[in-house]
């Protein structure tokens, strides 16, 4: 079985603009962002920035809503990066296009990353994040009866985090998780991605 050309070019292009080595946090995080800055952007009905009560103080955070008549089911959603990269602003393109796939709202949450602040911040912040969107939900035009959380990568670990904290019976308990590619089992490291040219 042969792999798709488009994907071979893509993994070669990846592969050849991969930054050296070193350069520190800071430099990793703004890798991330201008690789992600290159996807596309597709339209969503209403964007919005928010700020949420985190459990440390505010965070900030995006509304996504497309058209919709009367309040629309929400996802809460933590990016991916590694617990280290990523954010609000760099993750942009990705909850538009699940937005838009979805036509649910989402709400991206900005949540502390290490190193400057250590475990166990962000699923800290997770949990207050979705119970404030629950609490503010019918203010934004959204369902609070369903209320769910989703995440990627680390964001998916994340988001199940939160559930988990979030399980017993109340307002703030997610109705759903969607976790794409969610960092639950580390027990082994998973195999290196192939490369391209066989």
């Amino acid at each position: 079985m042969g792999r798709d050309p488009e994907y071979l070019a893509f993994m070669r292009r990846r592969l050849a603009e991969a930054p050296a080595p070193g350069g520190g946090v800071e430099a990793a995080r703004r890798v991330l962002a201008a690789d992600l800055a290159r996807s596309p952007r597709p339209p969503v009905e209403t964007v919005r920035d928010l700020v949420v009560d985190g459990a440390a103080g505010p965070l900030p955070a995006r509304l996504y809503r497309p058209a919709a008549r009367g309040p629309a089911p929400v996802l809460v959603y933590f990016h991916g990066g590694g617990w280290v990269l990523g954010d609000v602003d760099s993750y942009d393109p990705v909850v538009r296009a699940l937005a838009a796939a979805s036509g649910v709202a989402w709400v991206s949450v900005g949540y502390r990353r290490p190193p400057e602040d250590p475990y166990p911040a962000a699923p800290d912040d997770a949990a207050a994040a979705v119970g404030w969107v629950a609490a503010h939900a019918a203010g934004l035009g959204l369902d609070p009866r369903r209320v769910g959380v989703a995440g990627d990568s680390a964001g998916g670990q994340i988001a199940a985090v939160a559930a988990g904290r979030l399980r017993a019976p109340g307002p703030a308990r997610p109705v759903l998780q969607v976790l794409l590619y969610p960092a639950l089992d580390l027990r082994r490291d998973p195999p290196r991605p192939p490369d391209p040219d066989g």
